[in-house]
């Protein structure tokens, strides 16, 4: 038998009744019930108050502010190139200077219509940067065939050191598939300081697209489903705006803006530092 020690003198702890461990059993998976009842609600439906305030404490903005690491292991907080206000945009050899100005006409676009202070320019490839796209590549099969694939993640982590040492978020126009997904037109993340854009794919939309990932919205304006107090912005299946994964219009809506501008207020507050013009 169990005993508890009071003083000197033991005495028998009292057995936990059947009733109260299923009591026990029944509170916890209410509270994963409800939890899991509260996410779906959230990604759901949303009102433009909450939306807005939920961006500018950055509670949707999950994942955003953690750190990377480097081949050697080393953590580095990529996130941090916001203090340098620097958008770099480079080009893989045998990319047409005709697609960097449109690259770079597209990412200006986002930042003049969200209204940062950030400086954004299409600059010669550095070697280190050419240095670790070589080293990142990947044999994948991609529609059959064995070919080259960018890997996104590895490129971020050879890229911590340099971003570390020389702020800056890097954008890559590149010739090569992204093995992380082979499919995707782009891929961008504010967190890891970096965008890759296609191409084959590579537009004035891609790259405005992917620049609202850069500059904090990593979601789709798929989810919430709706977002009450907005202008209507038709059903979820057959909405299209500039942050719908496959949307064609080159418009930002008024969720994913409200979104920005909180997020990067958040940033101004976080860092005490000024980011609007």
């Amino acid at each position: 038998m169990q005993t508890e020690m009071n003083g000197a003198s033991p005495r028998p702890l009292k057995p936990v009744s059947k009733w109260s461990k299923f009591l026990s059993t029944r509170i916890r998976s209410r509270n994963i019930l409800f939890g899991l009842l509260a996410g779906l609600l959230l990604l759901s439906f949303n009102v433009a108050p909450v939306w807005r305030a939920l961006w500018r404490w950055h509670v949707l903005a999950i994942g955003q502010f953690g750190t990377i690491k480097d081949e050697k292991g080393a953590a580095y907080s990529a996130w941090r190139w916001v203090a340098a206000r620097k958008i770099r945009i480079h080009a893989l050899p045998g990319i047409e200077p005709a697609m960097v100005d449109e690259a770079l006409n597209g990412v200006r676009a986002m930042v003049r219509e969200i209204g940062l202070d950030l400086e954004v320019s299409a600059e010669p490839l550095p070697e280190a940067v050419a240095e670790a796209c070589r080293r990142s590549l990947v044999k994948q099969q991609v529609n059959g065939r064995l070919e080259d694939c960018l890997s996104f993640d590895g490129l971020a982590a050879r890229l911590a050191a340099l971003h570390a040492s020389q702020p800056c978020a890097t954008v890559l126009l590149v010739d090569y598939p992204i093995a992380e997904c082979e499919w995707a037109h782009g891929m961008a993340s504010f967190n890891q300081a970096l965008v890759l854009l296609e191409k084959g794919t590579l537009s004035f939309h891609l790259a405005k697209h992917e620049t609202g990932h850069l500059l904090g919205y990593n979601w789709h304006d798929s989810l919430p489903l709706f977002v009450l107090g907005y202008p209507w912005e038709d059903w979820p299946w057959s909405r299209d705006t500039l942050m719908m994964l496959n949307g064609h219009n080159c418009d930002l809506s008024p969720r994913a803006r409200d979104a920005l501008s909180g997020f990067w207020t958040g940033l101004e507050r976080k860092l005490d530092q000024r980011f609007w013009k």
